[in-house]
């Protein structure tokens, strides 16, 4: 058999599966007239990319096999999922992962019905999938986590699947030029556009657009152009041609890479009669027969349809798929499902030969260049530095001398995109940015976390290394447009329980807080900290226990003193300080505990952790709480543990318009020692635990 006869009888199986994936819950083989008795309740599914899609793979698994490469496949393209499973099935990787029947017949019945028994199993594409580092659904980062997964992987090539639709992004559109940060350290990047001209809502722009503009447009940035139309002897062609970029290393050295776009029609080899037209239609996107179960005519179509496949010569009597026609499938350590990365060990500078317990330092930051330069030194091969253009912004410029380990974009949305790729790779990235501008990606770390989630539920994915954030510039330092601590109030919302927020008090908690991050597993490490603040600096024994307690309970007071001070954040905790000296002197009579939190989420999470305790550390009589964030942010959490005249939480409140120091912006939000002060002693009148004189006392 001819090898492109073998290749298009394999794509003809992938469409072939797909579709039925889509629709049927039994009777793949056809072993007898179909009934609608075999269709699902509900079809799971989108057709429209899936032609093309199977296509690639087809193809891929060919180019694999005579190239010998390591590929990562990445699929951006949405609404993929019945497309990638049913070429994961054809290799065999579903099988060994979820343990499905060695019956072939009975194997195809559990392929069908997958997500009916594995519940990740949807239209988009999720770690639920094996070979996956990517999770589908929200669209626009796949370009750009691909280029994190090939940073110090030279012996890897990731091939990207883009949706036309998906390259309207705003992800996408930064992350073709931002391969000219990447540097030659790295394996190679082959992105494939599937141009089949229809979004959900309509054509796509590219669609719009002539050849000679798109092939201008890529090349400006970088990309050379080649076009297939759908013929497998083009796509054979612009393989290879793509391999000899690889092989002479021309994308490396001469900053040219190779870009296949595959012009295909959406809803590809679906049949057309006179009354009903998939085939290049917008009508292809989701489910194009809506009314299969009660339209006689739709039911009668799509038995034809999957008739056109000739499953018969694709299949054996036992359900197998034809020898002849795995023979172009790789070897089993390259098939797509079977893509696995060894986690490498970080290792870490020891903290003691790093640390000062003297206080002639300059700021919190005073060692953390030293500590980060030592991590690099040490971890070459393992560890990324990203940052939004902000690294010498933030006291931290001596690290850029590092190119191969430090890349620099002014672009958020990138930076996390080439972080979660490259730890999900097997190594360890590191986040520097404003605290301000981290809300742009709040939505990608909420997807991040699905991905943990999910992955935790497969059983056979190990863990990976943390992703981790150092925040600075904070809303309590910076000039009114760089004020906005909204990010780590997005993950306190969900409950996060991946994700710890840390608060460090001074330089030496700050270092114990970055180390213990960056040697975690599986987690959203969030480190927010001023980068001009000064703190007497604590021992470092105690700021590692600090971190194991995930708070510091400087004067414990009764087991339920009159008032309780909470302070969270840097800057919070150098006002809550002052607060509790002049409490003192007003209110001598009176018992208080004072208490910093260093990991906030050990408190938020009720649902991930038994934090009974840790929310009885924050109960007096009332409790005082001054919070680096959005007061109602920690007023939600509050609240379950709290009745509602028994706290009061003062936070940021986007007040601090004019310019001047942490004083000013302290009194433009409310958060002034005086203030603080007032509505303390107000609630401890109200509770009656003081007289009027005294009350009068204290706001005077």
């Amino acid at each position: 058999m001819e090898q492109i006869e073998k290749i298009d009888k394999y794509w003809r199986a992938a469409n072939y599966l797909s579709l039925a994936h889509i629709f049927l819950k039994d009777d793949v083989l056809h072993e007898r007239e179909l009934k609608v008795t075999d269709l699902k309740l509900h079809s799971k599914g989108h057709w429209g990319t899936c032609p093309g899609v199977n296509f690639i793979i087809a193809h891929l698994n060919n180019y694999i096999s005579c190239s010998g490469r390591n590929i990562q496949l990445i699929i951006g393209t949405g609404h993929s999922g019945n497309a990638l499973s049913a070429n994961l099935y054809m290799e065999g990787s579903l099988q060994k992962k979820y343990k499905m029947s060695k019956n072939a017949k009975e194997s195809l019945n559990q392929f069908l019905n997958l997500e009916e028994n594995l519940y990740g199993f949807r239209s988009e594409i999720s770690p639920f999938y094996p070979g996956t580092i990517y999770d589908g659904g929200e669209l626009g980062y796949s370009l750009a986590v691909a280029m994190g997964a090939v940073l110090d992987n030279e012996d890897l090539t990731a091939v990207v699947i883009l949706g036309d639709g998906e390259c309207e992004t705003g992800c996408i559109s930064a992350a073709w030029k931002s391969i000219k940060c990447l540097g030659k350290k790295r394996g190679h990047l082959l992105p494939i556009i599937n141009l089949n001209e229809y979004r959900m809502g309509g054509r796509s722009l590219l669609s719009m657009m002539d050849e000679r503009d798109i092939t201008n447009l890529y090349g400006s940035m970088g990309y050379d152009v080649k076009y297939v139309y759908g013929k497998h002897e083009e796509m054979i062609v612009a393989l290879n041609w793509a391999d000899e970029y690889f092989e002479k290393n021309i994308d490396l050295n001469e900053g040219r890479s190779p870009l296949i776009i595959l012009k295909t029609p959406k809803g590809w080899t679906a049949p057309s009669d006179k009354l009903i037209h998939i085939e290049g239609n917008i009508r292809a996107h989701k489910n194009p027969l809506k009314n299969l179960d009660v339209d006689d005519y739709e039911f009668r179509y799509f038995k034809r349809w999957l008739s056109n496949y000739q499953p018969n010569e694709l299949f054996d009597k036992n359900g197998e798929l034809l020898e002849e026609i795995k023979e172009i499938l790789p070897s089993e350590e390259k098939k797509i499902g079977e893509r696995e990365y060894q986690i490498k060990t970080l290792h870490l500078p020891i903290i003691e030969e790093i640390v000062k317990n003297d206080n002639n330092v300059e700021s919190n930051f005073y060692a953390i260049e030293e500590y980060l330069k030592e991590v690099i030194e040490h971890n070459k091969e393992c560890f990324k530095i990203v940052s939004p253009d902000e690294l010498t912004s933030n006291r931290l410029g001596g690290l850029i001398q590092y190119k191969d380990n430090v890349l620099e974009i002014l672009n958020e949305v990138i930076c996390q995109a080439w972080m979660q790729g490259y730890t999900l790779s097997g190594r360890t990235c590191l986040m520097i940015s404003y605290e301000a501008f981290m809300p742009i990606i709040s939505s990608m770390v909420t997807q991040f976390t699905k991905y943990l989630y999910q992955a935790e539920k497969t059983k056979w994915r190990g863990p990976c290394h943390s992703i981790n954030y150092l925040l600075t510039s904070t809303c309590w330092e910076n000039t009114y447009s760089h004020q906005n601590p909204e990010f780590i109030g997005a993950i306190i919302a969900q409950e996060n329980k991946y994700a710890k927020l840390y608060f460090p008090i001074d330089g030496n908690t700050l270092l114990e807080c970055l180390n213990t991050s960056l040697n975690s597993m599986s987690r959203i490490n969030v480190i927010t900290v001023s980068k001009g603040g000064k703190a007497p600096l604590l021992d470092i024994e105690i700021a590692k226990k600090a971190i194991n307690d995930n708070c510091i309970v400087w004067k414990e007071g009764r087991s339920e003193p009159d008032v309780c001070f909470v302070a969270i954040g840097d800057f919070c905790f150098s006002v809550m300080k002052q607060v509790v000296t002049e409490f003192e002197n007003i209110f001598p009579q009176l018992s208080y505990r004072f208490i910093s939190i260093i990991e906030l989420m050990s408190f938020v999470n009720t649902k991930a952790n038994d934090t009974a305790g840790k929310n009885n550390q924050l109960k007096g009589k009332i409790t005082i709480a001054l919070f680096h964030g959005y007061p109602m942010v920690l007023e939600a959490v509050l609240s379950r543990h709290f009745k509602g005249g028994d706290y009061f939480v003062f936070g940021y409140n986007n007040r601090s318009i004019s310019s001047g120091n942490i004083n000013v912006k302290m009194r433009d939000n409310g958060c002034s020692v005086e203030e603080i002060l007032i509505k303390t002693s107000d609630m401890l009148f109200e509770k009656q635990l003081i007289k009027e004189a005294e009350r009068y006392v204290s706001e005077n």
